[in-house]
């Protein structure tokens, strides 16, 4: 795809709001669930819920700037890091710059560190003007995570209330923190 084109529809768009399935393969474990994702790119906020139809909510991660909060609901259990320190969570592939993540929740990349990741963006779309892949996998070179995300109902620059980003976090929940405790 042109680098001019790719420029542009980045710089054109302002919120996602998607609907899809996201399949997530680690060492240990495999998921196939729905996804929700809601973000505005300035500055960065995300709200991604995946789901089960069975069993409900299985987790919310919440990312603002830097800053990634995941919500374990069978754990009952809150992870508090920072995309440095991402790696902690071995389900979440690391190595990822806040307009990277943006990028691939866009559905349109971005260089990215190819000796840790290895993206791809496949299905090319366009809709309502908007260019994006249907299809995105993302494997961590260096965790063995893979995500594979399909985006089935897209839109594109939809107002985003600021409270679909705000946080509660429920008592009963352990809050677990993995930050970088450097100066």
């Amino acid at each position: 795809m042109n680098k001019n084109l790719l420029f542009e529809q980045q710089r054109k768009v302002k919120t996602i709001l998607w609907t899809g399935k996201i399949s997530i393969k680690t060492r240990e474990e495999e998921l196939d669930a729905e996804i929700i994702v809601v973000g505005k790119k300035i500055p960065l906020k995300l709200r991604i819920e995946v789901t089960n139809w069975l069993t409900g909510p299985i987790f919310y991660v919440f990312i603002e700037e830097r800053k990634v909060t995941v919500f374990s609901i069978k754990e009952k259990k809150v992870y508090i890091t920072d995309l440095k320190n991402l790696g902690s969570l071995h389900f979440i592939p690391h190595s990822l710059k806040p307009m990277q993540i943006w990028s691939i929740l866009r559905g349109l990349p971005v260089s990215y560190d190819k000796s840790k990741l290895d993206i791809k963006f496949e299905n090319y779309k366009i809709e309502k003007g908007y260019v994006f892949a249907q299809d995105i996998t993302v494997n961590s070179l260096v965790t063995g995570t893979v995500w594979h995300l399909r985006i089935r109902h897209i839109e594109f620059n939809r107002k985003v209330h600021e409270n679909v980003f705000y946080l509660n976090i429920p008592p009963e929940f352990q809050v677990i923190r993995y930050l970088d405790q450097t100066p």
